[in-house]
């Protein structure tokens, strides 16, 4: 029996050979582009989960009321939590780096060339990383590799960099031209899907030998990424309950009143997490439910193809299923008969989509920026997967017209008397209308999302970012010796200003804590530390007052402190206007002590878009005491019609003051573009994907639009004989389809505006919804819809009618 069923399906298969051909290439596409979302999908919620105890470790993050959203702690929380709560935490491990740009590191070999490299990914961690994490270890004794001081871990792809092919175990690396760190461990290279990745992991207790002042005890300064374990069958929310009376005990009163900490999980960061200083930029939980939709979409768009043209051509085998019936067929063969037909196609489809995928992955990945990798044979739930696409579309596909012809009387169907038993016909036009409006869902989100990126990627931020070079210089010689330094790069024709901060404008802030000018609370504020010339170099408008400079002896003098503040400062303070604030003072409760207000600045986004502007200090120290900490890049305004005289130029300069360093650079304006990575990708790939989704659909109206032609021959060759024209025809074969592609734009409009409205609300700053998107998103169908039936009206119209007339 089931052998029959193969026979005729393939045979009608093969007798319909459009019809065929369309639904086979219109499911592969769509299975196509469901899995390679899906395995977008199922890579990004599978961060961190590779570690066994990944369901008992937490980052701890701190909250700094009004102006702080850390992802970092203070140095000793970490202990203190341990030694507080011995009954939940069993283990922490704490990170740091300097929250530098990039530190120096080199290896020469007695013989040989030396190497060295400027390093973004180095880390000092616990001696209990591994005890915590399952990062794993090729080479070296897990719990000796971080034991000692001066003690490195690095990555296989690391040593292979530095050491070839030679054991990396006990050779030395040079740590910025100062210190030795002895190579103790190699760890296999750090998987994709972590939400942050390293290249040297060096021992905590080294920060004793590093830092001038050894390990910081101030529960103020918050570098540590901090994470604990906790101890199993342990409630974290009853830890998480606890942490509020925690910083009452051991914060100060004026910090503990603004502080709160909280427990994040670490499978949580990825996709849930945007807090200042994250350690890398991170996912978007939203990206992945707005690409599951779309997977979901593509499917469904290319399941109703399929049942659309089932039901269409249901009509054309209403006399083989009378002489079934004639022939004794039983109404439950008739429905396996179809169903095994509507399955085979589908499978067929599967068969011809595992090669797509495989051919398509290395271009998502290229898109996405990852590196998934998959392996068809050896995953139970890819072919789990694929086989339930086939029964479901299969069966969605062929029930409609396996019950519908099942069910009619062989008297009516030899007799031609099926025209009352009706068509489909309804059913065919609602789905016609779904998978269009779908379509134009998509082709609008993607037009909005790639609106909103160009405005984050051109708004006004309130300073000039084009044409600004960055220099990282913390911990270098540069930071001590920045007049000079300054001084030598200015004399270049092409550098218009330079100037120095703590941190990349536009990306980040720190907080500090001031007592306003006769008052006695602390309060705390985004704080930018920097250099003079500082609004020159990045095109600030000055309200009032004047921009830090050299001219100014009192700018330049040790202890000569000043300070700038933003409008919304003022609102702040309770200031009207301006001018009234240059000369008020506000008092540092840290190193700087009081200072003068000596300019307001109009308001600028200092840190991502997504955030409000907030009050913003910008402080002057004109010359550094034991360390200029605050010195981490030098910002440099070029002529970029210049850069390759330019960049050479200050290179060289660079490598007189810093020779240990190798020299590095990037763009402000390339530097804040990273923080829209999540909203490029979106507008990237739900492009390629809106793509794939109208292919689909237009498979589908390929194939209605032949069936509709071919129903109508006669029709069509009478009209010719009375004197049709072609034009007439085409429109009389389009009209129908046209009408339903416009009524899914009038269904598409309203859910795409209140979807895409949902969406932009997470941004500050964001475009106005015009109706530019949806009248695009209409014409594109229509027009593509036109050309799509086109192909078969013409052909229809230019038919002879003496062929299309004769009786068999």
């Amino acid at each position: 029996m089931f052998k029959n069923y193969f026979k005729v399906a393939i045979r009608n298969i093969l007798r319909s050979k459009v019809y065929s051909l369309v639904n086979v290439a219109g499911l592969a596409v769509g299975i196509t582009c469901t899995v390679l979302i899906l395995l977008f999908v199922t890579d990004e919620l599978s961060f961190d989960t590779y570690h066994s105890k990944a369901d008992r470790i937490y980052r701890v993050i701190e909250h700094i009321e009004p102006v702080e959203e850390s992802s970092s702690l203070p140095f000793p929380v970490a202990e203190a939590l341990k030694t507080d709560y011995p009954n939940f935490i069993e283990e922490y491990v704490r990170f740091f780096n300097f929250q530098a740009a990039t530190l120096s590191m080199e290896y020469a070999p007695e013989r040989g060339t030396k190497v060295q490299f400027n390093e973004p990914r180095i880390f000092f961690a616990d001696s209990t990383l591994l005890k915590v994490f399952d990062f794993k270890l090729k080479l070296g004794n897990p719990g000796e590799v971080l034991k000692n001081p001066l003690s490195v871990l690095v990555t296989e792809t690391t040593a292979k960099r530095y050491f070839g092919n030679d054991n990396p175990i006990g050779k030395r690396l040079d740590f910025e031209g100062q210190h030795n760190l002895t190579v103790t461990g190699v760890l296999e290279d750090i998987p994709q899907n972590s939400h942050f990745k390293f290249d040297f992991i060096v021992s905590f207790s080294s920060l004793h030998t590093l830092m001038p002042s050894g390990l910081p005890t101030t529960w103020y300064w918050n570098p540590c990424w901090t994470y604990v374990l906790l101890k199993e069958n342990t409630n974290a929310e009853n830890l998480a309950s606890s942490l509020p009376e925690f910083v009452k005990r051991r914060y100060t009163p004026a910090r503990a009143e603004q502080t709160a900490l909280y427990l994040q999980p670490l499978t949580d960061i990825h996709l849930h997490s945007n807090l200042d200083f994250e350690i890398e930029a991170n996912g978007d939980i939203t990206l992945v439910y707005v690409f599951a939709v779309i997977a979901f979409f593509i499917l469904l768009i290319a399941a109703i193809n399929f049942i659309n043209l089932s039901t269409a051509r249901s009509l054309k085998r209403a006399r083989e299923v009378g002489v079934r019936k004639v022939m004794g067929a039983a109404p439950k063969q008739l429905i396996a008969q179809f169903l095994s037909e509507s399955i085979i196609i589908t499978s067929i489809a599967v068969v011809l989509a595992i090669p797509l995928i495989d051919f398509l992955l290395p271009v998502l990945n290229q898109l996405a920026l990852k590196e998934i990798s998959f392996y068809f044979f050896t995953s139970g739930i890819f072919w789990a997967s694929l086989l339930s696409i086939i029964i479901l579309v299969g069966l969605l596909g062929g029930i409609y017209p396996a019950f519908f012809l099942s069910s009619f009387q062989p008297v009516k169907v030899l007799s031609g008397k099926i025209g009352k038993l009706g068509s489909g016909a309804m059913l065919r036009k609602a789905l016609v209308i779904s998978q269009f409006a779908i379509s134009c869902i998509l082709i609008i989100g993607t037009i909005i999302a790639y609106n909103q990126l160009h405005h984050l990627r051109n708004a006004n931020l309130g300073f000039d970012r084009e044409e600004v070079i960055l220099l990282p210089i913390d911990r270098s010689p540069i930071a001590q010796d920045f007049s000079r330094f300054k001084d030598r790069i200015a004399q270049h024709k092409s550098v218009k200003s330079v100037s120095v901060a703590n941190m990349v404008m536009g990306t980040e802030t720190q907080s500090s804590r001031y007592i306003m000018e006769d008052g006695d609370i602390e309060i705390s504020l985004n704080t930018y530390w920097i250099g003079t010339d500082f609004g020159k170099t990045l095109g600030m408008t000055f309200l009032a007052g004047r921009d830090f400079s050299t001219v100014f002896p009192s700018d330049t003098a040790r202890g000569g402190g000043g300070i700038l503040v933003n409008e919304t400062f003022l609102k702040f303070a309770g200031w009207e206007n301006p001018e009234p604030a240059i000369g008020k003072k506000i008092t540092s409760t840290g190193a700087d002590g009081e200072m003068v207000i000596k300019g307001v600045v109009k308001d600028i986004h200092f840190t991502s878009l997504k955030q409000p502007i907030a009050p913003l200090v910008f402080v002057l120290r004109p010359a550094p005491k034991r360390r200029a900490v605050y010195r981490s890049y030098v910002y440099v305004r070029v002529d970029t019609k210049d850069l390759h005289n330019v960049l050479p130029f200050v290179e060289k300069q660079f490598k007189e003051f810093d020779p240990a360093r190798a020299f590095s650079y990037s763009f402000l304006d390339e530097r804040i573009n990273r923080l829209y990575l999540a909203v490029d990708l979106l507008g990237k790939i739900a492009a390629i994907f809106s793509t794939m989704a109208i292919f689909v659909a237009c498979l589908g109206l390929f194939g209605l639009s032949s069936f509709t032609a071919e129903q109508r021959i006669k029709e069509i060759g009478i009209r010719k004989v009375l004197g049709a024209s072609v034009p007439s025809i085409v429109f009389l074969l389009s009209k129908q389809f046209l009408s339903l592609v416009l009524v899914a734009n009038v269904f598409a409009w309203p859910v795409a505006y209140y979807v895409m409205k949902y969406w932009l609300s997470n941004f500050q700053t964001q475009i106005n919804i015009d109706a530019l998107p949806f009248i695009a998103a209409a014409v594109f169908t229509l027009a593509i819809a036109f050309a799509t039936m086109s192909f078969q009206a013409i052909r229809a119209a230019f038919a002879n009618p003496v062929n299309s007339l004769k009786y068999e």
